[in-house]
């Protein structure tokens, strides 16, 4: 059974998933914005983790700045590279 899935609903109601075991990314994004949402399991405690980039949409396509990521064994997310003060505060 795959671990991650990434789903999409188009405009005219049609859905299309797909599954994977190890990890997931999608690219959500117009023609100047966007953002990469990427689902793996981190490496130290085995948990799922899903982190979310901007990117600047088709034009560039590319991982830019980190917003948020998310553990699947927290309910608080951490916005942008503030990773120091979540660790700090004991919730990874």
């Amino acid at each position: 059974m795959a671990r991650f899935a990434v789903s999409t609903t188009g405009r005219n109601g049609g859905k299309l998933d797909r599954y994977h075991h190890n990890d997931a990314e999608a690219h959500v994004r117009g023609w100047d914005v966007g953002v990469v949402a990427v689902a793996e399991i981190d490496r130290a405690s085995g948990k799922d983790v899903v982190r979310v980039y901007r990117t600047g949409g088709s034009h560039a396509p590319s991982k830019g700045e980190l917003l948020v990521t998310l553990w699947a064994d927290s309910p608080n997310p951490v916005f942008g590279d503030d990773l120091e003060r979540f660790t700090a505060q004991g919730d990874a």
